[in-house]
């Protein structure tokens, strides 16, 4: 008699029957941690033939960027609670007419001992986005991907063993974390890592930095690929088409058949086999208004457009070979965002004394200009050579400081309103604002 109908917000989830006489015994719900994730609650309420809302809280609250999500499956709903801080007591109850109600209690699990935390400096409030998502780079024997709240405590993480990543995004249609992972011995590849479950991974000797969803289980990621060129050896890059449906890949990129190829520092940064770390392509972004790729080379100091649909690339933006006239010149550089006509960087520098900076151009097709509308930089200046990322959203914008490990968020008035820190000898990837985790 119960008709899947159901409304979902953050402070309950209310199911309607087809009016039927309210039962006599509410069973409370059953709830269990996730085996693989368990800050997650996994919640299951037998529905009596009432009209009846599924009520929950953390600790006495419902903390920012925590969210429940379920659906009908035959008399019950079942869902999942995510966002949640360890040793966090989570009550869940189900309310049915006439005052009948029925609650469920259980506790997320502690931290493990070897999953690292961060320091806040300050605390960042009163965002849309309460979560941010980040990697523990070069961080000890293992390499963790976390999710924390913006008081510094986490919410969500995945061990990567011996791995080491350095751009995690979140799939937009699964919500699956998902990352290339650094290995050794040719112990590369591509790891997916659901809020709730086990993560899955691929082999792919030679990825590195990071990956870009493109729907339906495809993912693009760049892959190292060394050529002999005029009797020497060229480390490049390829763009791979990663299907996680068969394990299938498709090379739609080849730097050496897409760009015009000039010495750059990178002659003086050998890779370990003796190549010429030439594009070093260290950071992939698709605009959401065009779907047009971009594509970071951090030795030419270039940011590159990639058509999807045809794989060629449309303009260099930056170096020697850059299409624009550009006011005032980046790079080495990390972490590309292209939205409309607006391209932020992460600007690493050549000069110690000039340090490291976050910078904003605008970017006009029509006139081949690039023109630097904002830039922000510590004081005094300090250089960051490894990684480096920015994220920008309409009330906040995200930024990591990889040697340091800093992680700054900023408002719209470029004004630093948090502050955490991954301690010594840590170095922190890619940073992104998340608003929820489903």
């Amino acid at each position: 008699m119960l008709r899947n109908l159901a409304l979902l917000t953050l402070s309950s989830l209310v199911v309607w029957t087809s009016g039927c006489k309210p039962s006599a015994v509410i069973a409370p719900p059953t709830l269990t941690l996730d085996a693989d994730h368990p800050t997650a609650v996994l919640v299951s309420a037998d529905l009596p033939d009432a009209d009846c809302a599924l009520h929950w809280s953390a600790d006495g609250a419902q903390p920012a960027g925590a969210s429940l999500n379920a659906q009908m499956d035959g008399d019950a709903l079942v869902g999942t609670l995510l966002g949640l801080r360890t040793d966090t007591h989570v009550t869940v109850t189900l309310e049915c007419p006439q005052g009948s109600s029925a609650d469920a209690t259980i506790t997320t699990a502690p931290l493990d001992d070897d999953v690292p935390t961060i320091t806040v400096t300050t605390a960042a409030s009163g965002l849309t986005e309460s979560l941010f998502l980040h990697e523990w780079f070069q961080s000890g024997p293992s390499g963790f991907l976390t999710i924390e709240d913006l008081d510094g405590r986490v919410v969500w993480w995945e061990s990567q063993g011996t791995r080491t990543a350095t751009h995690a995004h979140v799939d937009p249609e699964t919500h699956a974390v998902y990352a290339v992972e650094r290995g050794y011995n040719d112990a590369d590849g591509f790891v997916v890592a659901p809020m709730t479950g086990p993560a899955s991974r691929w082999m792919l000797p030679g990825a590195h930095h990071d990956s870009l969803a493109l729907g339906a289980g495809r993912y693009l990621l760049a892959v190292t690929v060394d050529k002999e060129v005029d009797g020497e050896l060229i480390a490049g890059d390829d763009l791979v088409m990663l299907d996680i449906a068969d394990g299938s890949t498709t090379v739609v990129w080849d730097s050496f058949d897409q760009l015009v190829m000039e010495r750059n520092n990178g002659w003086d940064f050998r890779r370990f086999n003796g190549a010429a770390d030439w594009t070093h392509l260290n950071g992939l972004n698709m605009d959401p208004e065009t779907g047009k790729i971009y594509a970071s080379l951090y030795w030419a100091g270039a940011i590159v457009q990639i058509d999807p649909n045809t794989w060629q690339t449309d303009w260099v933006l930056g170096g020697t070979t850059s299409t624009f006239a550009v006011d005032e010149a980046f790079g080495p550089q990390h972490s590309p965002v292209h939205v409309g006509d607006t391209l932020w960087l992460f600007d690493n520098g050549s000069d110690s004394a000039a340090g490291s900076r976050l910078a904003r151009y605008t970017v006009d097709e029509a006139s081949w200009t690039a023109t630097q509308t904002w830039t922000w930089q510590e004081d005094p200046p300090a250089m960051d050579i490894v990684l480096g990322s920015v994220d920008p959203h309409e009330d906040a914008l995200i930024a990591s400081w990889g040697d340091s490990g800093t992680i700054r968020i900023f408002d719209v008035q470029s004004e630093v309103i948090g502050e955490y820190d991954l301690g010594e000898r840590n170095q922190v990837g890619y940073t992104s604002l998340l608003e929820s985790l489903q």
